[in-house]
């Protein structure tokens, strides 16, 4: 288990303060292995990592960046060394930017060792890879086994997609959620990622000084099987449907899932006679386009969803700079379903 937390002050105070407190406040999910990395005035200011906490938050309060990417451990895969510690460095002569990436969740240890090999091949070089040796009474030194972190397996499958070298994830059994920015070459802030599958927690939270990612806290949920994304020139938040890690689980020996009906158009219950137990898959696959042409549903509802929660959110009493920051998220969310109705007329809002 471990925990995410992305700050950035949209008044471009520091941000270390506030990543500190929302640290104490999940400070369960892990208390080995930390890391992060700040932002200053558009550019990377600090990147630092520590197999302890009392070294990573010394820097943490030196820190000036009004955006950092924080991560804590309990390490699984790999022991606890700062190597291998997050945020991960995904960087490669052929990659077109720099990736800096905390996840939470684990990689199967098929797919890990399949994908790894590939990576390597391809030239990409593990930051946390670690080998084990024997040293005999003789002197003799024997290799015994190499590990890596199982987090940058999925990091570099990601970045393989958001740099354009593949389409989207391959095929990777596990629990996800993660936080990617991507920077240029020189470390400024390009755009930043976020996404999650039903296995790992991530809440995202606005503020009219700040936004927020954490695996625990304020905000709402990150909606499953989506891929989001903000943009730092435009300050505009985007999203699609994306198969972020196959994951399931079911406790009971008679349990329902979830299966769509092309008859009524929505999710149905279904039960299954099996044994109780653990596998990977999506919760609830993308369904299927209604008609040739016609709207991805699961999308439109998410936004319209989102717009309801907005509304409500007015109701309530604010001063005038936090309501005007909500009637601009409302109006950019109305600007997405508008455009959707623009393109495929046959959509239905009730569905």
């Amino acid at each position: 288990m471990c925990g995410i937390i992305w700050l950035k002050r949209l008044d471009n105070l520091p941000a270390r303060k506030m990543v500190a407190k929302l640290y104490r406040k999940q400070q369960a999910r892990g208390q080995e292995g930390f890391g992060f990395v700040s932002f200053r005035a558009n550019k990377i200011e600090k990147f630092r990592k520590s197999e302890e906490e009392a070294p990573l938050l010394t820097e943490l309060a030196e820190t000036m960046g009004s955006e950092i990417l924080f991560h804590h451990r309990n390490p699984t895969s790999t022991p606890n060394f700062w190597e291998t510690a997050h945020p991960i460095r995904v960087s490669n002569k052929d990659l077109k930017h720099d990736y800096y990436v905390v996840h939470n969740g684990s990689v199967n240890d098929t797919d890990n060792k399949k994908y790894h090999a590939e990576h390597i091949k391809a030239g990409f070089v593990y930051s946390t890879s670690i080998k084990n040796n024997w040293t005999t009474m003789e002197g003799n030194s024997y290799f015994t086994e190499e590990k890596w972190n199982d987090s940058e397996v999925f990091a570099i499958e990601l970045v393989k997609d958001l740099d354009g070298w593949q389409k989207g994830i391959r095929h990777i059994w596990g629990k996800v959620a993660f936080v990617c920015i991507q920077t240029t070459k020189e470390g400024v802030p390009v755009t930043l990622f976020w996404g999650r599958n039903s296995g790992s927690p991530l809440n995202i939270f606005y503020h009219k000084n700040f936004m927020a990612l954490t695996s625990e806290g304020k905000g709402s949920e990150v909606p499953v099987n989506n891929l989001f994304s903000y943009d730092y020139t435009s300050g505009k938040t985007n999203f699609k449907g994306y198969d972020v890690g196959y994951h399931y689980e079911y406790k009971a020996a008679d349990y329902s899932h979830k299966e769509w009906d092309s008859d009524k158009h929505n999710w149905v219950d279904k039960k299954n006679n099996v044994g109780a137990g653990y596998f990977s898959r999506p919760t609830l696959p993308r369904p299927p386009l209604l008609n040739a042409g016609d709207v991805d549903l699961e999308k439109f509802i998410e936004v319209d969803n989102q717009l309801k929660e907005v509304k409500k959110q007015l109701e309530a009493d604010m001063d005038d700079e936090e309501r005007g920051y909500l009637m601009n998220h409302a109006l950019s969310l109305e600007g997405i379903l508008k455009d959707l109705e623009s393109k495929y007329p046959t959509v239905n809002k009730t569905a």
